[in-house]
């Protein structure tokens, strides 16, 4: 019988549906662009993962998952300390009506446990026995209704690329549209267009939505709001948070209850 492995390589040709890895990340790793023939239930028990697909990026904090289809190259980078408790899936094997495209999954403290549990067993676990029916749970408890995600698009236009790298990387930047027509040789009204054609939003409410994203990790590692605020780019913690209760409909205090 398998024993358990740290390689998702060990993982994709296995005789049962469904496979779970347990796996420790240091803050600042990053996985590099790679794809999977298995979909993959991507969890953490703790930390926050940052998740770049070909035309989004994701941030999954802990409490929810990715749910990314098999072949879907993606990038992740850990965002603080890491505690990964992913689950490779045969959807070919297993009835499960899941998405097409990913999707943020709540994690329920049922599945939770039922993940914690699979990530014991060995890799082959023993068929008609507990282990196959806390697997058979697993698939029962993921709840597939959609969520509101902490994502953004990434961009296709050149233009519009390099002020996303540029803004991802410093979310503090405080440049106005005008200053960024100027850097990338477009006019101002050009860029409206192509942040309205692109995001379905004004710069403005894109640079929100993207410091919004750098803020949660932050948050999650329990760094105090008035430094999550400077760190994203308000001068006070009262105007950061009117930001997120503004996007997420709730305080930096509920949101970091509710996870």
């Amino acid at each position: 019988m398998r024993q358990k492995s740290s390689y998702h390589t060990d993982y994709q040709d296995i005789p049962r549906f469904i496979g779970a890895m347990g796996k420790e990340y240091p803050d600042g790793y990053i996985s590099s662009a790679h794809s999977h023939p298995r979909a993959q239930f991507l969890y953490a028990s703790a930390g926050v993962m940052e998740v770049q697909t070909h035309d989004t990026l994701w941030v999954v904090p802990s409490q929810q998952a990715l749910w990314i289809p098999a072949e879907t190259t993606h990038e992740t980078r850990m965002r603080g300390n890491v505690s990964l408790q992913t689950l490779y899936i045969d959807t070919t094997r297993c009835a499960l009506g899941s998405p097409k495209q990913p999707t943020i999954i709540r994690v329920s403290a049922l599945l939770r446990e039922l993940i914690s549990r699979a990530i014991e067993m060995p890799i082959e676990y023993e068929l008609g026995g507990r282990d196959e029916r806390i697997i058979q749970l697993i698939l029962l408890e993921i709840d597939w209704k959609e969520r509101r995600p902490l994502s953004v698009s990434r961009p296709r236009d050149p233009r519009l690329k390099r002020i996303f790298d540029s803004v991802h990387k410093t979310p503090a930047d405080d440049r106005s549209l005008q200053d960024w027509a100027h850097i990338v040789g477009a006019s101002s009204r050009t860029l409206t267009r192509l942040f309205q054609a692109e995001f379905g939003l004004s710069f403005r409410d894109w640079r929100q939505q993207m410091r919004l994203l750098a803020a949660i990790p932050l948050l999650t590692a329990g760094m105090p709001i008035t430094k999550v605020a400077g760190d994203v780019g308000y001068d006070t913690p009262s105007a950061f948070s009117l930001m997120f209760r503004k996007v997420t409909g709730v305080t930096p205090s509920q949101y970091l209850a509710r996870y």
